[in-house]
């Protein structure tokens, strides 16, 4: 079965909230961190019009707010 990483990352969260995801500039970021950073994004996305559907484009180096932008939020399909 073929996992997107979006897919993974929620699976993860769910499985094992407070292990360590990624380790980015020396800080430690766990699962639900990032899972809690990608609400905070798609609530803000939300609040600014955006409809499902929609497409954003981003352009970040490979960084936290990288990985963010790749989750899906929790209660999304």
């Amino acid at each position: 079965m073929d996992l997107l990483i979006h897919d993974f990352l929620a699976k993860s969260a769910a499985r094992r909230p407070d292990k360590t995801a990624l380790i980015c500039e020396g800080q430690r970021v766990t699962y639900a961190q990032i899972e809690a950073a990608s609400n905070r994004l798609a609530n803000a996305l939300v609040g600014r019009g955006l409809k499902r559907g929609d497409r954003v484009a981003l352009y970040l180096p490979n960084n936290f707010e990288a990985v963010v932008s790749i989750s899906k939020p929790a209660g999304c399909l």
